[in-house]
């Protein structure tokens, strides 16, 4: 594995990880509501909050002069705020956008060409991310009504954007984008060139890169196979859409 922050490497001279807990789920806000004249409770919410993880590893140097400087280069790297901490797996690269929260160097008087490190870092994200989007594109779509899935990967579920392209309309008024019981719609006197996006990562709806309103709630989407429904009202159309999500990782 490979450990990049901002785009230098930690798993190379004079760096060195030795350890990590990226891997731990711990940073979960449970909330329970007690139930009257019964045992446990309801479980109302579970999500994932800012993720907390630490680094293990020592700085190297050919001499004490030279470890010295390795020491400061990396205090300036570690405490550069919001960067990419990209690591490489076998199935790709994960990318946590992070800042250090605590940095120790226990730098003992026998450290001469050496220094142990310990970082934890915070990503307020609460997870990782694929650094290439995944997305599902159909052309030429006629039905008014559209039902489809899509399967979602990764370990944490992601935020989808739904980018769709009108070729012909004929008196559309509105499109509803509907998936595991929740919908957003959008209401316009629609044209044959509009391009409406659907952005769940920002929460906000764009009618040709511009910001307009909307009523419902932007669809979830889980982990696994996904139904989802594009309805468009009014008399016939016919669009592209591209279904999009990166990858997320708990």
């Amino acid at each position: 594995m490979n450990i990049t922050l901002d785009s230098i490497s930690l798993m190379t001279s004079p760096y060195r990880v030795k350890k990590m807990t990226v891997e731990d789920v711990e940073n979960r806000e449970i909330s329970v509501m007690g139930l009257a004249r019964q045992r446990g409770g309801l479980l109302l919410n579970a999500e994932l909050k800012p993720k907390k993880f630490t680094l293990i590893g020592a700085i190297t140097g050919t001499d004490q002069a030279d470890l010295d400087d390795n020491i400061d280069t990396f205090k300036e790297l570690i405490t550069r705020r919001s960067k990419d901490l990209d690591m490489t797996y076998g199935s790709g690269t994960r990318r946590y956008i992070v800042t250090a929260s605590k940095i120790n160097i226990p730098r003992e008087h026998y450290h001469i060409d050496y220094c142990p490190f310990e970082v934890e870092f915070i990503a307020p994200a609460g997870v990782g991310y694929d650094t290439t989007e995944t997305t599902e594109t159909q052309t030429g779509i006629t039905d008014l009504t559209k039902n489809d899935a899509i399967t979602i990967a990764g370990s944490a579920p992601p935020d989808v954007k739904l980018t769709l392209t009108f070729t012909a309309e004929n008196a559309i008024t509105s499109l509803d984008f509907l998936a595991n019981g929740n919908k957003i719609t959008l209401t316009a006197a629609f044209t044959s060139t509009d391009v409406v996006v659907f952005d769940a990562e920002n929460m906000k709806v764009t009618l040709n890169g511009t910001e307009v309103a909307y009523t419902g709630i932007f669809p979830e989407f889980f982990i696994g196979s996904n139904d989802y429904l594009i309805e468009a009202h009014g008399t016939s159309c016919t669009y592209n859409y591209t279904l999009a999500y990166t990858k997320t990782y708990a």
